[in-house]
């Protein structure tokens, strides 16, 4: 840590980022990160980024990457800025504009005046918020590896990932799942018993009916 005449750190790191997801979409809206524990002193200059970082590239949450912290933070986006002749307390700060599909979002947090700057704060472990990730391509059928007999088919699917930096690739990132349909053939072959039992239910009341009218 370094210091300069005339700078102080600030008192605490911001609270670990909250997403906010609209299922519907499959999408993160907004990031919202605590900052109920900082206060700006009087005198200094304020300034609020967040880096940004694909998931599956994981450069900047690596807590022995100190300095490459730092120069994410200085390169991010400017999400608020301001100077103080009082001491001010924040609630909460939000970005809500420009996020991506499957990135990490780091917040960084430092104080400046005329003895120079601080060093970037983050949130502890260096943890960002990660959006959902994006819906992957159409499976399609792998026609050359799939076996189709008249008794059974051991269909196979093909997904492509490669390249798409938005959607997740290791095992344990994503889940499949399938669901079986009726074929034609047994649409028809269930169609057609069910006719036969109606055709067997009617039969049996006409009869029972023609027995109670004999009677």
């Amino acid at each position: 840590m370094s210091f300069l005449k005339g700078v102080a750190m600030p008192p605490d790191e911001p609270a670990v980022g909250v997403p906010s997801d609209d299922a519907m979409r499959d999408q993160t809206t907004a990031i919202t990160w605590s900052i109920s524990m900082i206060t700006i002193k009087a005198g200094f200059d304020y300034d609020f980024r967040v880096a940004a970082d694909p998931h599956r590239d994981n450069k900047i949450t690596d807590m022995t990457m100190a300095d490459k912290v730092q120069d994410a933070c200085t390169a991010g986006t400017q999400l608020d800025s301001g100077d103080s002749d009082i001491d001010i307390m924040f609630g909460e700060i939000t970005l809500d504009r420009s996020l991506q599909a499957y990135t990490g979002y780091l917040l960084c947090f430092r104080l400046m005046n005329d003895g120079g700057a601080t060093n970037w704060v983050v949130p502890p472990s260096n943890a960002d918020v990660v959006t959902l990730p994006a819906r992957p391509n159409t499976p399609r059928i792998a026609t050359s590896l799939t076996n189709v007999t008249d008794t059974m088919a051991s269909p196979v699917w093909s997904v492509s990932v490669r390249n798409d930096l938005d959607v997740p690739r290791m095992d344990d990132d994503y889940t499949v799942k399938s669901i079986k349909y009726p074929s034609r053939y047994e649409r028809r072959r269930r169609g057609r018993a069910q006719g036969r039992h109606r055709d067997r239910s009617d039969h049996r009341r006409l009869r029972s009916l023609g027995e109670r009218l004999a009677g």
